[in-house]
């Protein structure tokens, strides 16, 4: 467990706040990084490793919102 002074003292946005016009390209220069399909792993992980309960027709479906992350 980290205290949360070591979290704000190694905290790159808390240290050196980038200017509020920078701070959307300091975001969408991380979030290229992140994978494509971040939301069907959240669902995923979430669950523990386990698929979403059966629907009707006793199939799984991942739901993922549509446009959900503008990719500007």
């Amino acid at each position: 467990m980290t205290a949360v002074a070591e979290h704000k003292a190694s905290n790159s946005h808390l240290k050196h706040p980038p200017p509020e016009d920078g701070y959307r390209q300091v975001c969408d220069a991380r979030d290229t990084t992140l994978p494509g399909l971040m939301l069907a792993a959240l669902q995923i992980n979430i669950r523990g490793g386990r698929a979403p309960a059966a629907e009707d027709n006793g199939q799984s479906y991942l739901k993922i919102p549509l446009d959900h992350f503008d990719r500007r």
